[in-house]
C-alpha cells in the first residue's frame, strides 16, 4: 500500500504566517527516520510574505509525510479547525512555526505514542522548555515524576500545573467532541486546553526525561509580551468569552474542576494585568497563582484568603465586562467551588 494512503499515528500541525525567519528551524527539528508512521501539515495562514520555497526541499524528499495547505487568514484558532479536518493521524500534536521539537527525543516519543494507543488515551502530557533566545536561557516545565509512562485520568490527576499546548497531544477521536475555536483572533490556544481539560479522560504523563518541545520566546514582540496583550485585550476578551460558554457537565470532579479553574485564571491574569498593571494587580495576581498552586486540600484550607482574592479580581473586572460576562464567570466559580461563592453571585446579579 502506498505510504501517503496508510493510517498514520501522528499529525503535526504547523500553523505558519510570514514564517520565514523560523520555519525551516521548525522543520528541520523533526526526526524522519520513521516519516511513515506520521505527516507534518504546514498550513499557511494566508501569509503576506513569500516562504514556501523555503520547505520545498522537504516536501519533496517526505512527499506523502510533509504537506503545504493554504487557507485565508484567520489566526491560530482558525488554522488549528482548517487543520483537524485534514488530520489523518490517530493523534494530533501542534508545533508552532517559530518553536522547535527536541529532535534526539522525537522517536522516544513516537514510542510512547504507540503505547498511548493500546491504553486508548485521550490526551498525552510531556514536559517541555522556555527556550529565552536573547539570553540563551531554558526553562525546563516537568509534569511527571516517573522515568516510565504512566497513565491517570483527568478526575483523580494530582498536578495542577497550568497546562498549555506545549504540552499536549491529543487523540483524533476526541477533536470530534470540540467545539470550533474563536477565529480572527490571538490567544485561542486557551481555549484550546480548556476544551482538552473539559471533555478529555484519560491521561498518559511521559516520562519526566522525556521533554520533546522547546517553546521559543524571540523578542518583545510576541503575543505573550505585556505591551502586546495591552494592544490586544479584545482578543483576549473574546477568548475569555468563549471558554465561559462551554458548558460545564454535570457532577464535575474537583481535581478537574482545579484544572479548569487554573486555565480560566489564566486568561483572568491576562485580562487583569491589561487594565491595570500597577503594584497591587501583580501581588494580587502572584497570591492567587501560588494559592492554585496547592494541592486540592490546601486551596480549601485557604479558602478565605483565596476568596477575598478573587473578590479583589472581580472588583477590576466588572468595570470592563457586560454583567453578563461577569455572571457566566461567578457562576464557573461557583460550580467548581459550590459552597463558597454565592454572595458574589447574588452581587453581580443584581
Amino acid at each position: 500500500m502506498d505510504t501517503q494512503h496508510k493510517i498514520k499515528l501522528l499529525t503535526i500541525i504547523i500553523p505558519a504566517y510570514n514564517c520565514k525567519a523560523f520555519i525551516t528551524n521548525a522543520l528541520s527539528s523533526i526526526d524522519y527516520a520513521s516519516h511513515e508512521k506520521f505527516e507534518v501539515l504546514v498550513v499557511d495562514d494566508g501569509s503576506t510574505t513569500r516562504w514556501k520555497h523555503l520547505i520545498n526541499p522537504w516536501l519533496k524528499k517526505y512527499r506523502g509525510c510533509v504537506k503545504y495547505l493554504c487557507k485565508t487568514n484567520s489566526n491560530w484558532g482558525g488554522v488549528i479547525n482548517f487543520g483537524f479536518k485534514h488530520a489523518k493521524g490517530t493523534f494530533v500534536k501542534i508545533l508552532d512555526s517559530d518553536d522547535e521539537f527536541v529532535k534526539e527525543h522525537f522517536n522516544d516519543y513516537l514510542h510512547n505514542l504507540q503505547q498511548c494507543l493500546k491504553h486508548n488515551v485521550d490526551v498525552v502530557v510531556n514536559s517541555y522548555a522556555f527556550c529565552i533566545k536573547n539570553t540563551n536561557q531554558i526553562i525546563k516545565r516537568k509534569y511527571s515524576n516517573n522515568s516510565k509512562i504512566s497513565f491517570a485520568s483527568l478526575d483523580k490527576m494530582r498536578i495542577f500545573k497550568l497546562f498549555t499546548h506545549h504540552c499536549i497531544t491529543i487523540s483524533k477521536k476526541l477533536i470530534t467532541k470540540f467545539k470550533p475555536l474563536p477565529i480572527h483572533c490571538f490567544y485561542s490556544d486557551n481555549d484550546y486546553i480548556y476544551q482538552i481539560l473539559l471533555i478529555g479522560n484519560k491521561v498518559a504523563l511521559l516520562p519526566k526525561w522525556l521533554s520533546i518541545y522547546h517553546y521559543n520566546i524571540h523578542d518583545v514582540n510576541q503575543s505573550v509580551h505585556l505591551d502586546t496583550l495591552i494592544k490586544k485585550i479584545n482578543d483576549i476578551k473574546t477568548v475569555f468569552h468563549s471558554m465561559l460558554t462551554v458548558p460545564l457537565p454535570k457532577n464535575i470532579s474537583h481535581r478537574r474542576a482545579l484544572l479548569l479553574l487554573k486555565s480560566i485564571q489564566s486568561m483572568f491574569y491576562l485580562i487583569m494585568v491589561c487594565i491595570s498593571f500597577d503594584e497591587d494587580l501583580y501581588h494580587f495576581q502572584k497570591k492567587v497563582q501560588l494559592a492554585t498552586e496547592l494541592s486540592y486540600l490546601e486551596v480549601h484550607a485557604n479558602r478565605k484568603e483565596f476568596k477575598s482574592l478573587v473578590n479583589i479580581g472581580y472588583a477590576l473586572l466588572v468595570k470592563h465586562f457586560p454583567k453578563r460576562i461577569i455572571f457566566q464567570l461567578t457562576r464557573f466559580i461557583c460550580q467548581t467551588w459550590p459552597t463558597g461563592y454565592l454572595s458574589i453571585i447574588r452581587k453581580f446579579n443584581t
